[in-house]
């Protein structure tokens, strides 16, 4: 009730595009030396991965954030969403 939000628009995402969405948990997570995952690797994984498919970019980043984080347990939630624009069918 006492919550204010804000709508947002824009143009159409072009064909191929990739969308992540995700908790600062992903950004934040902290490996055993205590040094946080970043954005920057994030959007690097992004990068690399492209091309692919959805599932296959939501595999990378997961294995990639276990890879970084090694024994150390998540201090926050880890959720993430891939998103990408491919063409109608047909």
């Amino acid at each position: 009730e006492n919550s204010t939000y804000e709508e947002f628009t824009s143009d159409p995402l072009p064909i191929n595009s990739v969308l992540v969405i995700g908790t600062d948990g992903v950004w934040e997570m902290f490996d055993e030396k205590k040094e946080q995952y970043g954005k920057e690797r994030l959007q690097a994984i992004m990068r690399a991965h492209h091309r692919e498919t959805a599932a296959q970019i939501s595999a990378a980043l997961e294995a990639d954030l276990a890879a970084f984080r090694g024994v150390q347990n998540p201090v926050d939630d880890v959720t993430f969403v891939v998103i990408k624009f491919v063409p109608p069918a047909g």
